[in-house]
């Protein structure tokens, strides 16, 4: 009976250290893709994405990939060409502003003013859990300027995974 306190204490211990704690995380940045609508293959057998610090007139590249059928997905129906699976790093995302050139064509593309949600999650975690899992959420991008010109579209389906450059 001496030890029935401390095996008490010993077990409440346990059990709260054990409860979970709620923390709060940044959901991630949706990564949009882009599909080319009337464009030919040669038209895309390599273009440039470039990412830029927002806001900032196009005036300091963070980075670029040249993008082509060697190191991204080229998936084709009807007119429209959709272009994935290359590094996730320079898909398109709310934090930054982008260039897309085509020397095949000329054309240079502008992705600018992306707006996008800004939540937060919030899950359980417990001191003992071997699980690190966190919850996955999605910041989706509601609109964006191409070239300038507003594109509001988004809004009908933010859970689309692409930006649309026709030709």
């Amino acid at each position: 009976m001496k030890h029935t306190p401390l095996l008490f204490i010993a077990t409440l211990s346990i059990l709260f250290a054990s409860c979970g704690r709620t923390k709060e995380a940044a959901c991630v940045s949706q990564q949009r893709m882009i599909e080319f609508v009337h464009y030919s293959a040669a038209d895309l057998v390599a273009f440039s994405l470039m990412k830029f610090q927002p806001n900032d007139n196009f005036q300091h590249v963070i980075d670029s990939q040249t993008i082509s059928a060697v190191n991204s997905t080229y998936d084709t129906h009807s007119d429209t060409t959709y272009v994935g699976g290359f590094n996730s790093m320079n898909a398109i995302t709310a934090d930054f502003d982008w260039k897309i050139i085509l020397p095949a064509t000329g054309q240079t593309f502008t992705i600018t003013d992306i707006v996008s949600e800004h939540k937060t999650m919030k899950y359980t975690s417990s001191r003992f859990s071997m699980d690190k899992f966190i919850p996955y959420c999605e910041n989706f991008i509601f609109s964006l300027k191409l070239n300038g010109v507003q594109v509001n579209s988004l809004l009908e389906d933010p859970s689309t995974h692409y930006v649309t450059l026709v030709k």
